[in-house]
């Protein structure tokens, strides 16, 4: 959803119940997070614990990374 804002914002506070989580510059979180969309022919077990978000419809995978974490995923 950052790139809805670009060049509107240098930076910016997610909050969630009234808690700031995560404050960081605009840049920096477009460089540190990735969105990767997968479709398959059919669904592999896979483990995504190491995933910010992960949204299934039918055959389609879209995960929402963090660039910068040292967790790796496994088949």
């Amino acid at each position: 959803m950052i790139s809805e804002f670009e060049g509107l914002i240098d930076e910016f506070t997610i909050i969630e119940q009234g808690r700031a989580l995560l404050t960081m510059e605009a840049d920096a979180a477009r460089d540190r997070f990735r969105k990767i969309r997968a479709r398959f022919a059919e669904i592999p077990k896979l483990n995504l614990s190491g995933a910010l978000s992960v949204k299934q419809s039918g055959r389609e995978l879209e995960i929402l990374a963090n660039g910068n974490s040292d967790h790796c995923w496994r088949n």
